[in-house]
Parts: structure tokens; C-alpha cells; sequence
């Protein structure tokens, strides 16, 4: 079994108002085929029109990479340190895209310039109903 770190956001409709999904796949047995882990990061208590707001939900998004993805201080070479940074920013990615508001999204891409986070214009709508 090889393991993979890859992530992607779920999180329904209903939901979307009260928290984000983290799902990350750790263990490949086939492609179609994959144990996953998730956790939720509820922002209800938060106004991600503020600064502090939105500084606190980064630092949740963070905390919950951290708990799906690994902690890359732990990783016993650099190659997994880099996968386990890589499934960080790809899960932090797709929970700040999905959540879709300017602010966490200004933040996100001002720690990771080279790799912006895309809003799609499909999102736009369900974010802010």
C-alpha cells in the first residue's frame, strides 16, 4: 500500500454557513479506493469581515491541515516533510476557496504568492446564500 497525501474540500450546502470539511486521502489501495480522514472547522462564532475574524479562521484552517495532513516536524526525512506541507496548503487552499470571501482569500494568497487561491464564479453564489 502506498501512502498519498492529497486533499480536497466537502462540505454541503446546508453546512456552509457553519463550518468547512477538510477530507484528505491517506492511504491508496486503488484509485477508486481511498480511507479518508476529515475534520471541521466551524467559523459561525467568526466575522471574516474583519481582520481578526479572518486571522482566526486561517489559524483554525492551520490547526485542522495539521490534524489531517500531518505535523511536517514530525516527518522523519524531507521528502515527507515536503508532502505533508503540500497536503497543508492544498487542504488550507480548498477550504479558503470554497469559504470564498475576499479577506481569507487576500490572506491565504499573501502566504502562498506563487500558488493563489481560485474562486470560481459558481462557489460566489453558494457562499453567500
Amino acid at each position: 500500500m502506498t501512502l498519498r497525501k492529497s486533499t480536497m474540500l466537502a462540505a454541503g450546502a446546508a453546512l456552509a454557513a457553519s463550518l468547512a470539511a477538510f477530507i484528505a486521502p491517506s492511504a491508496v489501495q486503488a484509485a477508486d479506493d481511498e480511507e479518508t480522514e476529515s475534520v471541521l472547522v466551524h467559523f459561525g462564532d467568526l466575522d471574516l469581515n474583519t481582520s481578526n475574524g479572518v486571522h482566526h479562521m486561517y489559524m483554525r484552517l492551520q490547526n485542522a491541515a495539521k490534524s489531517v495532513c500531518g505535523d511536517e516536524f514530525e516527518a522523519i526525512d524531507l521528502s515527507e516533510r515536503g508532502n505533508i506541507l503540500d497536503c497543508q496548503r492544498d487542504a488550507i487552499q480548498h477550504a479558503v476557496e470554497y469559504v470564498n470571501r475576499p479577506r481569507l482569500t487576500a490572506l491565504y494568497d499573501h502566504h502562498h504568492p506563487h500558488e493563489p487561491a481560485v474562486v470560481s464564479a459558481s462557489l460566489e453564489g453558494a457562499s453567500r446564500g
